[in-house]
């Protein structure tokens, strides 16, 4: 370098510092200048911009970057002039085209109901007991979801400018949040308070009679209901109330106490009990044989002597009955004596025997029998004539007893109760009547009459099968 060059060097470097002090306080002084940077630029080291009258370091403009806008790098802000305020920032956690974007965290807004939309990463606190009561958090663009925090069922008072998560002033006791009666189970949705004081202590709350939900017993109820829940009844059954003891006190309405002074009964024509009614129930049996089974299981008809432990009437009141093991005396009836044979049944053969105790034919019959029926009486002009049939089955007997019977007029006749298979055969007295005689058709009977009839007595018997 040649000397004058040195020289020329020299006098720049004494200019430098002056013209860099006069550029400084030519730039404080020129305040409306603007300088505008282009192009990508990084600062190294520290920024330090506290004395600064204002800063804007995020980028502007309107509508959500969500889906829309390139992010470079994790970290870059966008300002959203047209969102409500504390829901302008939004921060890139993923560079790319588009980015992901989300909402910066703002104050919590709180309120009794969720705002109708929302943006991502917006945070709202519902103070009004519910399924949205707490913190909820904007998941999707006007989709609330409920912090996982506050779903857990305990919850604290806090500050309504304070999140959950930081430090804040907190009551010291923790409860339920107070119960909300809605519509699952049919009723107005409502806090319960109860004894609890101020919806917003979260003291714990006692429910009150007008907050009990109205259940059907006949549809909504199920379990034992409990015996102090038992009202009282009244009628044929009763008790009092908060007690299941019960007393049957009457039957149909009727009180049971008349049974003191009297027979139950059954009412003729209703068959409803009765204490006046007009035919007993038991009538005079003591002691009744109703089972179909063996005679034997009722201890009433075992061995062959006298029931002598019996002092009232047996009565056997229907069903079926046997012994225990046939035999050809297998029920008997004695006298008193309890010799003196009255009836015998054969279970063996199945004969009968009246009036002894060895039957041999299907009926058998010792002594003198006696076999009648209703007669009918027919008058005649003068005297009457009685006709019966005593004997029906294989063979079948009628008769017909004439007592000085004159009929002048028209014949009289007795239809048979069971017809004759034909013609039977007719005995009269003597072989004949009188003058007039009857006759006789497989059904029917028929006097003599005759204008000249005088008054005749006999007997007539037909015969036949």
């Amino acid at each position: 370098m040649t000397e004058s060059q040195k020289e020329v060097f020299r006098r720049i470097s004494r200019f430098l510092p002056l013209a860099a002090v006069v550029a400084v306080f030519g730039h404080g002084g020129a305040s409306g200048q603007i300088n505008t940077i282009t192009g990508y630029n990084q600062v190294l080291g520290q920024w330090d911009a506290s004395h600064a009258a204002r800063t804007n370091n995020s980028r502007t403009g309107v509508g959500s970057p969500v889906s829309r806008d390139q992010c470079n790098r994790p970290g870059e802000s966008y300002f959203q002039t047209d969102a409500a305020a504390g829901q302008n920032n939004w921060y890139c956690t993923v560079a790319g085209s588009p980015g992901t974007w989300v909402i910066g965290v703002g104050p919590v807004a709180v309120g009794a109901s969720l705002p109708g939309t929302c943006a991502v990463g917006q945070q709202y606190f519902v103070t009004a007991s519910g399924a949205t009561y707490g913190l909820n958090i904007c998941t999707a663009t006007n989709t609330w979801t409920l912090s996982a925090a506050s779903s857990s069922g305990t919850v604290t008072s806090v500050s309504a400018f304070c999140l959950p998560w930081l430090t804040c002033p907190v009551s010291t006791a923790t409860t339920t949040p107070a119960l909300a009666i809605g519509v699952a189970n049919s009723q107005t949705s409502h806090q319960v308070i109860g004894t609890c004081g101020s919806a917003t202590s979260f003291a714990p709350c006692s429910l009150v009679a007008g907050d009990l939900p109205s259940i059907s017993l006949t549809t909504g109820v199920t379990g034992t209901l409990q015996a102090a829940q038992e009202p009282a009844h009244t009628g044929d059954m009763t008790n009092v109330a908060g007690s299941l003891a019960t007393s049957v006190v009457g039957l149909n309405g009727t009180l049971l106490s008349g049974l003191s002074t009297g027979l139950l009964k059954i009412t003729t024509g209703t068959g409803a009990p009765s204490i006046a009614g007009s035919t007993d129930i038991l009538g005079t049996c003591t002691t009744c044989v109703t089972s179909a089974s063996s005679l034997t299981s009722t201890a009433l008809m075992t061995g062959a002597g006298s029931q002598a432990s019996q002092t009232t009437t047996t009565k056997l009141n229907g069903g079926v009955f046997y012994p225990t093991t046939d035999s050809t005396t297998a029920i008997q009836f004695d006298k008193a004596n309890g010799t003196s044979n009255v009836l015998t049944i054969d279970t063996t053969d199945g004969y009968v025997g009246i009036g002894t105790a060895s039957p041999s034919n299907v009926f058998n019959v010792a002594g003198i029998s006696r076999f009648g029926s209703t007669a009918t009486s027919q008058n005649g002009t003068s005297g009457t004539a009685a006709c019966t049939q005593p004997i029906v089955g294989s063979v079948k007997i009628a008769t017909c007893y004439l007592n000085g019977y004159a009929n002048t007029g028209t014949a009289q006749t007795y239809t048979y109760a069971t017809a004759f298979s034909t013609t039977p055969v007719l005995l009269e007295s003597g072989g004949s009547c009188g003058t007039y005689n009857p006759s006789t058709t497989a059904s029917t009977l028929t006097l003599p009459a005759n204008a000249s009839m005088t008054a005749e007595t006999c007997n007539i018997v037909a015969l036949g099968q």
